[in-house]
């Protein structure tokens, strides 16, 4: 069976890598929760999340730990869905149209929150809690390149915008019908950039938010892509995998050589959780696929007016998550209706 095989697919994979991200995003802002090894790399951090797993606060720990793992499934995906539309679909368009088009779409979605974001912080806070500096290169595409003690990005997640941008034009001017060599250089020298950057953790942060540090996932995606592997499909078969990718991903993550490589042992263990789900589960990560454009944007703000009174949350932990994930995916649904019923046809009149 190949990895993905049509959009239902696709969506079951965006609908896991949004549900690890909204809710880790909310889950590592608590006290208690572990430090995700997200940005650099920390032995001790991952052995403090090891300490946790017996403990009543387990799933809170483990979103916050393991959560963002969401990001590399998603630039996975992108990578796939890329190669599909325009090398095997033979779609030609310019690079200039190209790269105009995606960062108009990406435009669409960041913009708006990045206004609903202020508006509330500023009536939570009473200041917009950034420069407008800040602001001004987020929504040029370029705050991923400063480094972050210079200019932080607000609301956080937001730094995926930055990414994806430079993602696409990688695509179109580096990849697009090519051959293999151009590919395979970038990808070692993602690989000897973080070696340079042991014992940096600043500098692994700033290969993080840019193209390098997800190149591993995203050509992930277009070699699946491209070679249309076949996995197995057998139930033995598909537990092997998923015993063995758990045991290797605990296995490299405990150090900084082989957690680069983490993110691809994420990808082929989720395929294997996937196809060992019933249907039911993945209808259900399928439809939370469908709208995880919107959970993305709109996740920020709503984390932000949950943690208005933190103290709460720290008491009452698992209520206010479910309360927290509730309403994030009921407001995601209701602007996906209104999404697709009022804005778009109003932009096809137009």
């Amino acid at each position: 069976m190949n990895l993905i095989t049509n959009r239902i697919d696709c969506n079951i994979f965006k609908g896991i890598a949004i549900a690890g991200i909204f809710i880790h995003n909310y889950c590592h802002w608590l006290s208690y929760a572990p430090t995700e090894n997200e940005y650099w790399w920390s032995y001790e951090r991952f052995i403090y999340f090891c300490s946790t797993i017996f403990t009543d606060t387990f799933i809170i720990n483990f979103f916050s730990f393991w959560g963002h793992y969401g990001v590399p499934i998603f630039v996975f995906v992108s990578g796939y869905g890329l190669v599909k539309k325009y090398e095997q679909n033979n779609v030609n368009i310019s690079k200039t149209r190209f790269i105009t088009s995606h960062l108009r779409k990406l435009s669409r979605m960041m913009i708006p929150g990045l206004i609903l974001y202020y508006i509330v912080y500023y009536f939570l806070y009473h200041n917009l809690g950034g420069s407008v500096t800040n602001l001004f290169m987020q929504v040029l595409y370029l705050a991923n390149f400063i480094p972050s003690k210079f200019l932080s990005i607000e609301p956080g997640p937001y730094w995926y915008f930055g990414l994806t941008a430079q993602l696409y034009i990688f695509f179109i001017v580096i990849v697009c019908k090519k051959n293999w060599n151009r590919l395979s250089v970038i990808c070692i020298l993602s690989i000897i950039f973080f070696y340079i950057g042991f014992n940096y953790p600043g500098y692994t942060k700033w290969l993080k938010y840019n193209l390098f540090g997800s190149i591993l996932a995203f050509s992930f995606g277009i070699v699946f892509a491209r070679c249309e592997f076949h996995l197995p499909i057998t139930k033995v078969q598909l537990t092997t995998y998923t015993i063995l990718t758990t045991f290797l991903i605990f296995l490299f993550e405990m150090n900084y050589f082989t957690w680069i490589f983490v993110p691809l042992l994420i990808i082929v263990s989720v395929y294997s959780i996937i196809e060992l789900c019933p249907s039911s589960i993945k209808i259900l990560f399928a439809l939370l696929g469908k709208i995880s454009h919107i959970i993305f944007v709109c996740h920020p703000t709503i984390r932000l007016c949950f943690y208005y009174k933190q103290e709460y949350i720290e008491k009452s932990p698992y209520i206010f998550l479910m309360l927290y994930i509730i309403t994030t995916i009921m407001i995601s649904i209701a602007l996906y209706y209104i999404e697709k019923h009022l804005l778009l046809p109003c932009q096809n009149k137009s």
